[in-house]
């Protein structure tokens, strides 16, 4: 599987690959993000 060859690019394919490989990032900083804003909230309050 070749993102690019001689003389075009495989835009589809390689846009593709790049969300994969990030999804498991956005998902684990969505997740986390409820506990860390709380955590900055909760030391706000005090």
């Amino acid at each position: 599987m070749l993102f690019q060859s001689e003389f075009n690019t495989n835009y589809r394919l390689a846009f593709a690959s790049y969300l994969m490989a990030m999804t498991p990032t956005l998902v684990g900083y969505l997740l986390a993000q409820r506990w860390v804003l709380s955590g900055v909230m909760r030391r706000t309050v005090r």
